[in-house]
């Protein structure tokens, strides 16, 4: 009886020794692809923060004033170029219907 087992249990020790060492190298590959990713992650992070950085440098307002000025000829409005509302012609057909409702 002892030597009817005997061979089934050795086959079944070395099947569970190959798939722990399967598993073993298979953790491995995987936690090594976590530490890369988590690696990547915060490379992309920093890169982020760069470029919000150096947007917000390149939308300062007085940034964009100055190449307004100096590209396309553009300067601040000023006060006499502004109008009332009643100055502008208003074509009737550009009008909405009036039915006594306001919205």
């Amino acid at each position: 009886m002892k030597r009817r087992l005997t061979f089934p249990a050795i086959g079944i020790a070395l099947i569970s020794a190959l798939a722990l060492y399967v598993v073993k190298y298979d953790t491995r590959r995987i936690d090594e692809e976590r530490r890369r990713l988590e690696h990547e992650i915060a490379d992309l992070e920093r890169a982020i923060a760069l470029d919000r950085a150096e947007l917000a440098n390149l939308a300062r307002p007085g940034r964009i004033e100055r190449l307004a000025a100096a590209h396309l000829k553009l300067a601040p409005v000023t006060p006499d170029q502004l109008g009332a509302v009643g100055d502008i012609p208003w074509r009737e057909e550009a009008m909405p219907p009036s039915d006594g409702k306001e919205h």
